[in-house]
């Protein structure tokens, strides 16, 4: 109560000062871990995180400044910087405040347990036994315990007036799996609202498995494929066409999807969703960092644009309303348009009838080199690693080869799309199974 009167006050200055509007944004985290590192248990007690913004409009001119310390003189400098640099920023009759009276969606916000020391060295002994459940694990290297929590609020001089919690806990193993001369490595991550909702010996036998999976492997010969890709594998594709449906990037022209709403752009199969609220993720936010009721938009409705999102100012830009998508990802930024959480539609076959249904393919579990993807015509050439897949089975341990292509010509491509929905934190998505990709092998 006494921070929101300070901010009360604050906006007063700023509009005594020369401002038409003034909007305050802050936000504290807090997080904690506790793991273990062969054997040896640290406990960091936690880190705590301030940050706020201040955001002005003058003569349809915005200006912004930050800070760390929400006290009444360095809010009172903040307002200064933030309307001095509207002396050198251009006009923009399309950035705005959001005024109150939205509806917004209830989320009940569930705090985890509160455990002690003892119950969370207890917590770090099943995960390590986890990871100690394959025979050639060799080392492991680090199992975590996290606790994480935030809270965002949102007051402008329209009335706005919002406040937002979340929290959740996570939980993960990292190990070295070796056989002969081939050593690799293994992580697994998992999150819930709940230390219960976790299970830790699991998780740690899934890191294990990771790394197990990749001793032995090798490359390919250069061909074509059908390819199934694991869930993992799937959301990095999916990050590569994000920023497609991003309005800002649509009115820039660095979408190809513009024009194409309404029209086929994946295979009919397929239906992805942007959700902030998603039932399954761990963190359900009522309204973006502009204030914005968050709600779902479905992206790619069985094969067709749906949608673009847009944040305030280029939802007015587009002649259009905020979709709930202005995110900053910090205190130090304005709200750009963004998605915090997102998922693929699950489909109707079941993993094993995926591989069952494959004569000879590949089954791709890893990626990388995403970051060298082009995002704008959706053109990739990825490292992939994985198994082979033949007469129905998974074999041979694959490595060291390359995928090529054009990530909506694969989604296009799509054959099959799997059950075996799965959630990491806050997006989700179930295996694909693809015609067919060139693979760039030995």
């Amino acid at each position: 109560m006494q921070q929101k009167k300070i901010v009360e006050n604050i906006m007063a200055y700023a509009l005594k000062k020369g401002a038409d509007q003034c909007e305050v944004f802050w936000t504290r985290s807090v997080s904690a871990t506790t793991q273990m590192r062969q054997g040896e248990i640290s406990d960091d007690n936690g880190a705590s995180r301030w940050g706020y913004s201040v955001r002005v409009i003058k003569d349809r001119v915005p200006g912004f400044s930050y800070g760390t310390l929400i006290d009444r003189d360095m809010l009172r400098r903040s307002v200064d910087d933030a309307l001095l640099s509207c002396a050198f920023a251009e006009e923009d009759k399309d950035y705005h405040f959001t005024p109150p009276g939205a509806a917004y969606p209830m989320v009940r916000v569930k705090q985890p347990e509160r455990i002690n020391f003892g119950q969370k060295k207890e917590i770090l002994g099943l995960l390590e036994e986890g990871a100690k459940s394959e025979k050639h694990i060799a080392k492991v290297e680090r199992v975590a315990l996290s606790e994480h929590s935030a809270a965002t609020c949102i007051l402008n001089s329209l009335g706005l007036d919002l406040c937002r919690e979340n929290a959740y806990v996570s939980a993960s193993a990292m190990v070295v799996a070796k056989d002969g001369s081939d050593e690799q490595t293994g992580g697994f991550f998992k999150a819930a609202n709940s230390y219960f909702d976790l299970d830790y010996r699991h998780i740690g036998a899934h890191a294990a498995a990771d790394g197990c999976a990749k001793l032995g492997a090798a490359a390919i010969a250069t061909g074509e494929l059908p390819v199934i890709f694991h869930p993992e594998a799937v959301l990095d594709l999916i990050s590569l066409i994000l920023p497609s449906f991003m309005g800002d990037h649509v009115l820039k022209g660095m979408s190809v999807l513009k024009g194409k709403l309404n029209q086929a752009i994946a295979s009919s199969k397929l239906s992805l969703i942007d959700d902030a609220l998603m039932k399954e993720g761990v963190l359900k936010l009522p309204f973006d960092d502009e204030g914005v009721p968050c709600r779902e938009n479905r992206l790619i409705d069985r094969g067709k644009l749906g949608m673009f999102l847009y944040n305030n100012k280029y939802g007015a830009r587009a002649k259009t309303k905020s979709t709930g998508n202005g995110f900053s990802g910090s205190h130090k930024g304005l709200p750009a348009v963004g998605t915090v959480g997102y998922y693929l539609e699950k489909g109707d076959t079941p993993f094993p009838r995926l591989i069952q249904g494959t004569e000879r393919g590949l089954w791709v579990k890893d990626l990388m080199g995403l970051h060298m993807a082009d995002t704008v015509t959706g053109d990739f050439s990825l490292g992939a690693g994985g198994n082979l897949i033949e007469k129905g089975e998974l074999t041979t341990g694959v490595r060291g080869i390359m995928i090529v292509g054009n990530i909506f010509d694969l989604l296009k491509d799509v054959e099959a799309v799997g059950t075996d929905f799965t959630v990491y934190g806050d997006v989700g998505a179930p295996s694909l199974k693809i015609k067919s990709l060139k693979i760039s092998g030995k």
